[in-house]
């Protein structure tokens, strides 16, 4: 008897143990904000020619509509000067298809693209 109260006293200590690392661990795999870049449309610049520079692969239709979900376009229109928020990483994209209208609200302040895409 006096084993068994033991044993079950060192799986408490365990489990509470465990708890205790796995609550404090969480706290600190919070996901990184998403990065983001705002790209000034250029002239020839297409929103179809965009999304096939995405850092994730996938079918181009599906990103032409995520970046206008994500920008609030009506349509495919771009006018030359307009400025774009694009994702900068791939957990970015993978952000952006997942929830484009979402993705503004998500980004840390966006980086001014000097970015050549």
């Amino acid at each position: 008897m006096r084993r068994r109260c033991g044993k079950r006293r060192a799986l408490v200590v365990l489990g509470v143990t465990l708890a205790a690392v796995m609550t404090a661990a969480g706290a600190n795999l919070r996901p990184a904000p998403l990065q983001a870049v705002e790209y000034t449309v250029q002239p020839g610049d297409t929103l179809w020619g965009l999304a096939g520079r995405q850092p994730l692969a996938g079918d181009r239709r599906h990103w032409v509509w995520a970046l206008k979900k994500a920008n609030r376009l009506s349509d495919a229109t771009l006018a030359v000067g307009q400025v774009l928020l694009l994702p900068a990483d791939r957990a970015s994209a993978r952000a952006v298809l997942r929830d484009p209208a979402g993705f503004r609200a998500q980004v840390a302040a966006p980086a001014v693209a000097g970015l050549a895409l």
